[in-house]
């Protein structure tokens, strides 16, 4: 048997602290060395009856083959809709990109668009500005 020392809950009874050295408040238990890294890993899990730490009902989890097949099958179907939800995302990631070419383009287009116009409104002006003085001159010189 290994010894362990221990504190535990007062209120639950189950172990709340570990350690290998002997020291004040702890209460040393025997662990059978099969269960010893049961025990150091899911110390929380124990109670100490008569100083030797034992498993309450339940409380470690079930090592089965069929429980850890179980376990295996459920991952397996986890796996298998990230990676549905992935290619999903992908498909959707391949289309935005898609988009942002047609619409960099776009945008290209309507920078010229708003250039020719820029260019026809200043020949526009030109323009207005040119017949208001050959107006002003027409009345100028009719009166």
């Amino acid at each position: 048997m290994l010894t362990y020392y221990v504190t535990t809950d007062a209120e639950t009874g189950f172990v709340d602290k570990i350690q290998l050295e002997a020291a004040d408040g702890y209460t040393p238990v025997y662990v059978l060395p099969s269960s010893a890294q049961w025990f150091t890993r899911y110390y929380g899990h124990y109670k100490v009856e008569n100083g030797i730490a034992k498993p309450a009902d339940g409380a470690l989890p079930d090592l089965s083959i069929d429980a850890l097949r179980k376990i295996i099958d459920q991952q397996a179907t986890q796996l298998k809709v990230a990676q549905n939800s992935l290619t999903t995302a992908n498909g959707t990631l391949t289309q935005l990109q898609a988009m942002a070419g047609s619409l960099t383009g776009q945008v290209a287009v309507a920078n010229k668009t708003i250039d020719s116009l820029q260019t026809l409104v200043g020949t526009l002006t030109g323009q207005i500005a040119q017949l208001k003085v050959a107006q002003t001159t027409t009345d100028t010189k009719g009166e």
